[in-house]
């Protein structure tokens, strides 16, 4: 509504600012502004961060990305804080659960294959072939931990606490892998 950016309106504030829509400073930008709702920003969202970020013209934001991002990507506890907390700015405002595509789409952004988890591929593949379910908080979090930890699924515990999903995952990368 009117006390509200929808998807639309957050579509053009990217292109007014030249920010990839639903790429990692995108999210770095709903992160920073608040959101907690689904592709929405509220008013008292938006009037709240321009007021603690100081932010006067919708061009401050581009400038301090910049310094927001490599503040975000130097600290792990940031990071987390972040990557946390985006959960509840993709999903559905009345779902507890994550649908897996959007889970998988954010997974390619915040978790890339490349520098933060060397298993994104597999997981990706097993989440869609296997597992087939919306994804939980605690899968969304623990997930983070998984990629910082594991390097090696060969070296993975089950013992430890881990959801029940990643115990599957591995079984089955391990599997296809000729490893088990």
């Amino acid at each position: 509504g009117a006390d509200s950016i929808g998807p639309k309106g957050l579509a053009h504030l990217c292109t007014e600012i030249n920010v990839p829509f639903n790429e990692l400073d995108f999210f770095i930008l709903m992160w920073k502004v608040g959101a907690t709702q689904s592709y929405c920003v509220t008013r008292s969202e938006w009037m709240h961060s321009a007021y603690v970020l100081k932010i006067e013209h919708v061009g401050q934001l581009k400038t301090n990305l910049s310094q927001w991002k490599a503040a975000l990507l130097s600290d792990r506890q940031l990071y987390t804080e972040f990557y946390y907390a985006i959960f509840d700015f993709i999903r559905a405002d009345d779902d507890k659960w994550l649908p897996l595509d959007k889970a998988l789409r954010a997974w390619a952004v915040l978790l890339p294959e490349a520098d933060q988890f060397k298993y994104l591929s597999l997981w990706a593949q097993w989440c869609t072939l296997e597992y087939k379910r919306p994804i939980s908080r605690d899968v969304w979090r623990e997930l983070l931990e998984f990629a910082k930890k594991i390097t090696d699924l060969t070296e993975y515990d089950a013992n430890e606490k881990w959801p029940t999903a990643f115990d599957d995952f591995v079984e089955w990368a391990l599997e296809r892998r000729g490893l088990n």
